[in-house]
């Protein structure tokens, strides 16, 4: 071959690559560079040959070759930033769909489990029910703890929010975590005091059903029944889409139950 048959073979592979034949294209530029290993042309074209047919690692060999023989050169270095951006833009939008997806899921779960505590409470007698009370009071607050997780993960973009309301948030959290975990452990009057001091405006717009849930717990294990079926009425008429509303209505029941009771024996 003569010293420009290089140049032929190149325009040979450029117009097969135009017609989709990319197999006779990379042909043509193996035999281009077999004459001349330094025709950055041919590197580049090989890159995005081999870019289309999926095969990335090599497209990226072909466009790192082509730079070091020529540093400064736009087309390799364009098409390996353009490669960096997509790479990165996949993996961005990747995340963002596993979370949604986890988000999704979290709450088709919670849904599912609420209507099977709703269709469980429904066929039990009172007695069961006084008996699961302490159950429904661990599972819910194990439903909280997920829902704090999920509540985590979503991305958070506020403007303009002041030092003191983020303060106020914070206290009023922490003020929750500490009553949920007094109730745990069986200090009812004590989680109840806290809870109380929680003013609605400064929680999360997520817990506000739940400060209202729980009051109503603490004062039904202090058997003080009339009180705690006014807080389970509240959270149903404010917040009627409020994953509590199950629990609540299980309580309800049982709380009237307890109230009678107490009525027919005090005319007794």
């Amino acid at each position: 071959m003569t010293g420009y048959d290089y140049i032929s073979q190149y325009n040979q592979g450029l117009e097969k690559a135009r017609e989709g034949k990319y197999e006779e294209a990379l042909e043509c530029l193996e035999e281009s560079l077999k004459i001349n290993p330094n025709l950055v042309e041919a590197h580049n074209l090989m890159g995005k040959v081999f870019y289309h047919q999926g095969d990335i690692s090599r497209a990226k060999k072909s466009w790192q070759q082509a730079l070091t023989i020529d540093p400064n050169n736009f087309t390799a270095k364009s098409c390996l930033e353009a490669f960096h951006s997509r790479k990165i833009l996949h993996w961005i939008v990747l995340a963002i769909s596993l979370g949604i997806m986890f988000f999704f899921l979290q709450e088709a779960w919670i849904l599912s489990l609420n209507k099977r505590i709703k269709v469980f409470v429904e066929t039990m007698g009172e007695r069961q029910m006084v008996e699961v009370s302490a159950e429904f009071d661990s599972l819910a607050q194990k439903l909280d703890e997920l829902k704090a997780i999920s509540s985590d993960t979503k991305l958070k973009v506020k403007k303009g929010v002041n030092k003191k309301s983020e303060e106020a948030n914070e206290t009023a959290e922490d003020k929750y975590k500490e009553a949920l975990r007094l109730y745990s452990q069986g200090k009812y009057d004590k989680a109840e005091r806290f809870l109380n001091e929680i003013p609605l405006e400064d929680i999360r717009s997520d817990l506000k059903d739940n400060v209202v849930f729980w009051i109503g717990c603490c004062l039904f294990q202090q058997s003080r029944y009339e009180e705690a079926l006014g807080h389970f009425r509240n959270l149903r008429e404010k917040y009627p889409q409020s994953n509590k509303i199950s629990e609540a209505e299980a309580k309800e029941r049982v709380c009237l139950k307890k109230i009678r009771i107490d009525l027919a024996g005090s005319k007794q």
